[in-house]
């Protein structure tokens, strides 16, 4: 078996198993909207300390639903690559145990839109940071990681319609954070405006928006068009809300789609 290990437990969540399922736990708290279809989230991808609130507001949303597939969105941090790079290990593991990765991603590297086995997964946190928070709400699930970098807009647009159709019944979650190292008078003025063209599903407008995971989520805007899926925002906060400290903050939100 090939299988990815934790490259940030002990420094994003918990390193211990039963420290890890109590943080989660506490960060799911009860739904604070009722949403009766759901196809997939947006949630931030920090240090559970910092985001994991905003998190776990959206996570809640999917106690007592049931979704075998997961295609989880993320973004790079560490490794440059172009289009997309899908994850070809067997499982994942965290604290709390291991999560077989689909077979189906082996299909997805023989489209040209999407690379696999690059490595640049191996160290990256966003997609493995939302690992634990789906392993407390689902159940006999596996998981496609997936990437999303730069990209032509067609080739973001056909990854879209490519995901919709391998995909027609999976959970879509979407990793990442938003304004970078503003004040928090800045931070919240850009981050409503990059909520506002994700709201309004204008995927050719990123240029406006501050995120880290924006092609992910130009990615998502355009799965939403195609299906009628309407974003809903679930919640927001700073890291200045955790620390105190408004002269430099990160920006997360979580959305239901």
């Amino acid at each position: 078996m090939n299988s990815r290990n934790p490259a940030v437990a002990g420094l994003f969540y918990p390193a211990e198993s039963h420290r890890l399922s109590a943080t989660v736990e506490s960060l799911l708290g009860d739904p604070s909207i009722n949403v009766e279809s759901i196809h997939g989230i947006v949630v931030p991808h920090a240090g559970y300390i910092y985001s994991g609130k905003t998190a776990g507001a959206a996570y809640s949303l999917l106690k007592g639903r049931e979704f075998k597939q997961v295609v989880i969105l993320g973004t790079n941090h560490t490794t440059p690559i172009f289009n997309a790079d899908v994850d070809c290990s067997d499982s994942w593991n965290t604290p709390m145990g291991s999560v077989p990765v689909d077979p189906v991603v082996k299909e997805l590297c023989k489209l040209k839109i999407f690379s696999c086995s690059t490595g640049a997964q191996e160290k990256e946190h966003s997609i493995e940071v939302q690992v634990p928070f789906l392993q407390s709400v689902l159940k006999d699930f596996s998981i496609i990681p997936i990437i999303v970098s730069d990209a032509p807009i067609k080739v973001h647009k056909e990854m879209a319609q490519v995901l919709l159709d391998r995909f027609p019944k999976a959970l879509f979650v979407v990793s990442t954070d938003l304004s970078h190292y503003m004040t928090e008078t800045e931070a919240h003025v850009k981050d409503s405006q990059t909520c506002k063209i994700f709201r309004d599903l204008k995927p050719e407008y990123i240029e406006d928006m501050d995120a880290c995971g924006v092609y992910a989520l130009r990615v998502v805007m355009y799965m939403c068009q195609f299906k009628g899926w309407k974003p809903r925002q679930v919640d927001y906060s700073t890291s200045g809300d955790v620390t105190g400290e408004t002269d430099s903050v990160v920006g997360y939100c979580s959305f239901v789609f």
